[in-house]
């Protein structure tokens, strides 16, 4: 199976912790794909950083994006620093640049292969 990588998805996943960081969630609930907006509502997303926040303390900076093919979809996984430990974002990509996957991971969850 070939492995579909789109351009700046690197730019386009810091764009989107950019936007949840300060709660920008219609604007990032806007980008899902029919599956996502299905399964996640701006009032999950806001829970699921919620519960982010109150694990790790607020967002301090992010890292440098880890971009790779992975079938029909770009995932990139972007290392969030924050006041009480690390985080990873991790966002899938349709060949559309849809959002198709969104999961906030513990660091050795995300150094797990796909």
């Amino acid at each position: 199976m070939q492995k579909i990588s789109i351009p700046h998805a690197d730019a386009m996943a810091l764009d989107l912790i950019e936007k949840i960081s300060t709660a920008e969630w219609t604007t990032v609930t806007a980008r899902f794909d029919e599956t996502m907006s299905a399964a996640l509502s701006d009032a999950a997303l806001a829970d699921a950083w919620a519960s982010v926040v109150a694990l790790q303390g607020e967002l301090e900076s992010t890292g440098t994006p880890f971009v790779r093919g992975h079938g029909l979809h770009t995932v990139v996984d972007v290392p969030l620093e924050q006041e009480a430990g690390e985080m990873v974002f991790r966002v899938a990509f349709d060949a559309d640049g849809r959002i198709a996957g969104l999961f906030f991971l513990n660091p050795d969850a995300a150094s797990k292969e796909l």
